[in-house]
């Protein structure tokens, strides 16, 4: 499992959570030795599955994740990919080494994995049942 933070930036996080820092390096690692390694990140935004919205709300969450996404994708702009989605609070992201260390740096992320790892089912469980152990 990827480890989770929830704060101003990952590498905030990195003191209180050796398992990041350790993941980070281990990301920053694979970049340096493929040239770039693709990564999710769920963006730090209010957000609830769309199925628990009234209509009325789905427009404001949807503007709410394009504006965190957009800021995302302008902050990073020699990422070699960059993937968003209008309904969920996700980004895929193809990130060298160096653009890694400036995403660890940059607020309003609330996780990282690899691309191909991420739990979309695990975080609508989260979200429905905080505190649930959903393995």
């Amino acid at each position: 499992a990827e480890p989770v933070a929830v704060s101003s930036t990952l590498a905030d996080l990195v003191a209180q959570n050796p398992d990041l820092g350790r993941f980070l390096d281990t990301l920053k690692a694979e970049a340096a030795a493929k040239g770039s390694v693709s990564v999710a990140v769920k963006l730090n935004v209010t957000f609830a599955p769309q199925v628990l919205l009234r209509e009325s709300e789905k427009p404001l969450q949807r503007r709410e994740i394009a504006a965190a996404a957009k800021a995302l994708k302008d902050a990073m702009p020699r990422a070699r990919s960059f993937q968003s989605f209008p309904d969920l609070p996700y980004a895929v992201l193809e990130l060298d080494q160096a653009d890694l260390t400036r995403l660890a740096n940059r607020p309003g992320l609330a996780r990282i994995s690899r691309a191909g790892e991420m739990n979309w089912r695990r975080d609508f469980v989260e979200h429905l049942l905080p505190g649930h152990d959903h393995r």
